[in-house]
């Protein structure tokens, strides 16, 4: 935000690099322009005009107006006190003593690691196995699972047993229907927070407890009063000038976890950019992916808080799935160990 303010740095830029086989495109923007549904549909807008439909190119939404805001707006009558927003204004304050009885957080470490997609797939069976209710766990997308699997093994590697403060991130115009409805694409960040809280007992039982807590959670957040409410904590606490990472603070021992969960939103992605290729490259047999098309896509996200943080990404052909952030050490090796069995 400084550089934008202050040294009045673009708030979209590219970096185009060729090689003979290959051509690299780098894409940096603010959060505060958009979020990952702004960014991909600007870049199927480039695919438009680059194929000489302009005609077709959306409208651009939220630039002279906060279509959250308006949101929260239309739903606040009726809510009761903001408990959360008051609870953040406190923690804001200090309490030395809250602060002296936590736990220090564990030394995180970054990684990024790279899992097919039908060794996610094979969850299913471990959920199965636990319960034998297959019905219902084949409604679970492996996604869904997988991140399921990642709490269980950052329990696992706590050396006593916590809570853990889960942060789901959602994107608003998959909740809302005046958003989703909408056409165009938003340059503005659409994104919400969804808490979710698990008890020891959670997290240090099976893969299907974990699920079934996240999906109620998600679930639940998606009513319009739920989204009003976490709308005004959040604009409150901006206006308050109150630091929003106090939502994963807690009156207890509990780790903070951030989840960002963009797998579906990055899977088989429609964008094609052939109309921009000259010439075509050395063959490979090795190449997966179509002309014109992306091979791999890595999001790059500067984690500005002392707490865990996972991303999780599709592949454009669906094949695979990527997850980067910062975790414990041991809760990485935990993690490999277990995907490495699935895998055989």
């Amino acid at each position: 935000m400084d550089d934008l303010v202050d040294r009045d740095a673009p708030q979209l830029s590219f970096k185009i690099t060729h090689y003979t086989d290959a051509t690299l495109l780098a894409t940096t923007f603010s959060h505060c322009t958009w979020d990952v549904s702004g960014a991909l549909g600007f870049m199927k807008a480039l695919q438009l005009v680059l194929d000489g439909r302009e005609d077709e190119v959306p409208p651009m939404l939220g630039a002279s107006s906060d279509m959250l805001a308006e949101v929260a707006g239309l739903h606040e009558r009726g809510l009761q006190e903001d408990v959360q927003l008051k609870q953040m204004m406190s923690h804001r304050s200090g309490d030395e003593k809250e602060c002296v009885h936590r736990s220090p957080q564990p030394i995180l470490e970054e990684r990024l690691i790279g899992i097919p997609m039908d060794t996610l797939k094979r969850l299913r069976s471990l959920v199965i196995a636990e319960d034998g209710d297959e019905d219902t766990w084949m409604t679970y997308q492996p996604d869904e699972l997988f991140v399921a699997l990642v709490v269980q093994q950052i329990a696992r590697a706590s050396p006593t047993p916590r809570s853990i403060n889960m942060m789901n991130i959602l994107n608003a115009r998959l909740v809302v229907p005046s958003l989703s409805k909408a056409r165009g694409v938003y340059t503005q960040n659409m994104v919400l927070l969804a808490p979710n809280k698990l008890s020891p007992n959670t997290t240090a039982g099976g893969l299907g407890p974990i699920a079934v807590s996240q999906r109620a959670c998600i679930g639940g957040f998606t009513t319009q009063a739920n989204i009003a409410r976490s709308l005004r904590t959040f604009l409150g606490a901006i206006q308050a000038g109150v630091d929003t990472t106090a939502l994963t603070s807690s009156d207890d021992d509990a780790a903070p976890l951030l989840i960002n969960n963009l797998v579906r939103f990055t899977n088989e992605l429609d964008i094609d950019l052939s109309s921009a290729v000259l010439r075509q490259g050395e063959g490979s047999a090795t190449r997966n992916n179509a002309l014109g098309t992306v091979d791999f896509c890595y999001l790059t996200i500067k984690n500005p808080y002392d707490m865990m943080r996972i991303t999780t990404l599709g592949a454009y052909d669906g094949t695979a799935c990527w997850m980067f952030g910062e975790l414990p050490a041991r809760a990485w090796e935990l993690l490999q160990e277990t995907l490495d069995e699935l895998g055989q």
